[in-house]
Parts: C-alpha cells; sequence; structure tokens
C-alpha cells in the first residue's frame, strides 16, 4: 500500500470516527437533556397546583374580608392571610416562569447549568420569604376555617386551639422541609448532574 492509499485509508477512518463521536454525542445530548427535563417537571407542577391553590385561597381570604368587616379580629386575620397569599402567589409565578423559560434543545450546554444555576438561587431566596409567610398563612387560615366550618372562637378556645395550631404549624414545616428536600433540591441536582456529564463528554472529544 503506497502513502497515498495509506492517507486515504487514514483519512476515512478519521471521517467514520469523528461521525461515531458526533453520533454518540447526539445520543447523549438527547438522552440526558431528555432526562434532565424530566427531572424539572415535578418541581414544575408542583408549583402549578401551588400557583392553583393560592388562587382558590385568594378568592375565599377575600370572601372572608367581606364577610367579616364588621369584626376586627376576624377582619385583620383575613387581610393578612390575603396579603401572605398574595405574596406567595407572586412567588408562586416567578418560579413558574423561570420553570418555563429553560430552553432544553436549543441551546448550549453551558447556557443550560448558567439557567438551572438561576433558577435554584432564585427558589433559594425566595424560600426563606415563604417560611416566614408560612406560619402568617397557617395561623390565620386556620382561625378563619374553625370560625366558617365550626362556628368556634378562636378567642374563646385559645387553650384548646393553640396546642393543635402549634402542632399543625410544625407539621407544616415539616412538609415543607420534605418538599423542597424531595421535589425541588434532590431534582435540581439531578439535572445539574445530567449537564455536567454531558458537558464533561463534550470536552473530553474537543
Amino acid at each position: 500500500m503506497d502513502i497515498t492509499n495509506l492517507k486515504e485509508v487514514w483519512k476515512q477512518y478519521d471521517n467514520k470516527l469523528a461521525k461515531s463521536i458526533r453520533l454518540n454525542e447526539i445520543v447523549l445530548r438527547k438522552a440526558n437533556l431528555n432526562a434532565s427535563k424530566k427531572e424539572m417537571t415535578k418541581p414544575l407542577k408542583y408549583e402549578l397546583w401551588s400557583a392553583i391553590f393560592f388562587l382558590s385561597m385568594i378568592f375565599l381570604a377575600t370572601y372572608w374580608i367581606m364577610k367579616y368587616k364588621d369584626n376586627l379580629p376576624l377582619l385583620f386575620c383575613s387581610i393578612m392571610l390575603l396579603s401572605a397569599l398574595l405574596y406567595n402567589m407572586v412567588l408562586s409565578v416567578k418560579k413558574l416562569r423561570f420553570f418555563y423559560s429553560i430552553d432544553y434543545y436549543n441551546a448550549d450546554v453551558i447556557s443550560l447549568q448558567t439557567k438551572v444555576l438561576s433558577v435554584k438561587r432564585s427558589i433559594l431566596k425566595y424560600r426563606k420569604t415563604e417560611l416566614i409567610l408560612l406560619p402568617i398563612t397557617f395561623i390565620t387560615s386556620m382561625v378563619l376555617f374553625t370560625k366558617q366550618l365550626h362556628h368556634i372562637d378562636f378567642w374563646t378556645y385559645k387553650s384548646i386551639l393553640v396546642p393543635v395550631m402549634t402542632i399543625g404549624l410544625l407539621i407544616s414545616f415539616l412538609g415543607t422541609f420534605l418538599v423542597n428536600r424531595f421535589i425541588y433540591d434532590k431534582k435540581i441536582m439531578k439535572t445539574e448532574n445530567l449537564l455536567q456529564e454531558l458537558r464533561n463528554y463534550q470536552s473530553e472529544v474537543l
């Protein structure tokens, strides 16, 4: 085999190798991006349901404001509840916008990593506010639901209701911790790992 034929064979081999690497990259990219999108679907769905819940409660809190306009303690609770719900609703809509703004298939990996990191930081920032709003939302809604459903005045039966509400609030904090841990933090971390795996592969083949 002369040098010309050898070069041609080597060139064909290089082309096949390049095509094989490119095909592997395409397959890995598609698999990892599909998996990344799937991981982020769970927190997205949770946020959608949260937004629906907050919207429903906003209507209910507005109804209570009108109903208890002559009852100062319950009116105050209704206004506090509505304020907390509106704030929660704003945060929920902001998070939904972040989730929907992630373009999994038309952006490069570095841009995707940057976007996911931005979403992660925003969620962590909002989480502090949500934890402050949780006791306000829980306590005021329990006072109002107790009155609405059972016609029980909180201030009359506070010696009984305060321990019950305290236990309920602790359970709510635990539930919030578990949701953040397993629906948000865990899913975002898995997405970051999938994108980093893809980026590492691209770096190796370049």
